[in-house]
């Protein structure tokens, strides 16, 4: 057998290569793992077609026959997984008093807030986004799978109170690429700028990929004065 018999083509004219691992086999099914360089990131209309100089037989270990003589390019259809994402929380509930909380809630918010100023001041501007005045729960959005080189990720969170009044609606998460999570923080106040009252709050995080695939997910965040 040989690892690369095939070659594609991307919609963009490009040509890479694939490294096929020997199949697994489940039944009378196979599949095998292809590992590609050459592109950052493999396309639906994407084409392939045997290499000639491969020598893949005409049969090969499993019977099959190659019945494609005239070894044309045919288009794949490619499949993107589930986005899959997953929110948590630093310094929840977050306990408010003197100038900016509580020493707990302090050095809780401390152990990730040298990472959200980072993201803030390197990525805030292109989400339209700034790094809030006061400190506050932060809650962060990871993917529960590696992303593709070409693949980001965008968000905005919604937090009502329980009676499901709004108090912040739809404001941008910032993206970090260099650890492909979504961070933001809330300063605990609402959209007229002023302190919300001491109680249990629902953030709800809308994220999507640049590629259309979208999830909703939810948090409740605690206060108290």
């Amino acid at each position: 057998t040989h690892t690369r018999p095939f070659l594609f083509r991307s919609v963009t004219d490009s040509l890479y290569a694939g490294t096929i691992k020997e199949p697994d086999q489940n039944g009378t099914a196979f599949s095998s793992l292809v590992t590609f360089s050459g592109i950052s990131d493999v396309r639906k209309g994407d084409s392939i077609w045997i290499d000639p100089e491969s020598h893949v037989r005409d049969k090969d270990s499993h019977g099959n026959e190659q019945t494609n003589a005239k070894n044309r390019r045919v288009a794949m259809d490619v499949r993107r997984p589930p986005l899959g994402v997953t929110p948590y929380t630093a310094a929840n509930p977050y306990v408010y008093g003197g100038s900016g909380g509580s020493a707990t809630s302090r050095r809780q918010v401390e152990q990730t807030i040298k990472f959200v100023q980072g993201v803030y001041s390197e990525y805030g501007s292109d989400h339209g986004a700034s790094m809030p005045d006061d400190y506050g729960p932060v809650v962060i959005v990871k993917p529960q799978r590696a992303l593709r080189p070409a693949e980001t990720l965008s968000g905005t969170v919604s937090i009502y109170d329980v009676v499901k009044n709004i108090v912040v609606e739809d404001h941008p998460m910032v993206f970090d690429p260099a650890t492909n999570q979504l961070v933001y923080m809330w300063n605990g106040r609402n959209t007229n700028g002023k302190n919300v009252a001491t109680g249990t709050y629902v953030a709800i995080m809308k994220i999507e990929n640049n590629e259309g695939l979208e999830e909703i997910r939810t948090v409740r965040i605690g206060l108290k004065r």
